[in-house]
């Protein structure tokens, strides 16, 4: 059970890191202009970043390997909010 669980939590995360995070990058980039509000961005880096260390410290790759992206697209949406607010 454990396995499985573990394998869908992945599944899912993965599938939030590979395809809605890099959606919004892009659509932030053909629109010019940031359409997620600061706490949207700045919560899930934290989210992120703190659950891929936790992770890393205990071995969860299942966790892990989403979560790392998650912190990378994560800072690309930062960088881009910032971008857009320098405007």
């Amino acid at each position: 059970m454990q396995q499985t669980l573990g394998t869908i939590t992945m599944i899912l995360a993965i599938a939030m890191v590979v395809w809605a995070l890099p959606k919004q990058i892009l659509k932030n980039k053909h629109e010019k202009k940031c359409g997620l509000a600061l706490s949207m961005i700045v919560l899930p880096l934290g989210v992120y970043t703190s659950r891929a260390i936790y992770a890393f410290s205990i071995g969860a790759w299942f966790i892990l390997v989403p979560d790392a992206l998650g912190v990378l697209f994560s800072v690309i949406l930062a960088r881009q909010y910032r971008h857009c607010r320098q405007r």
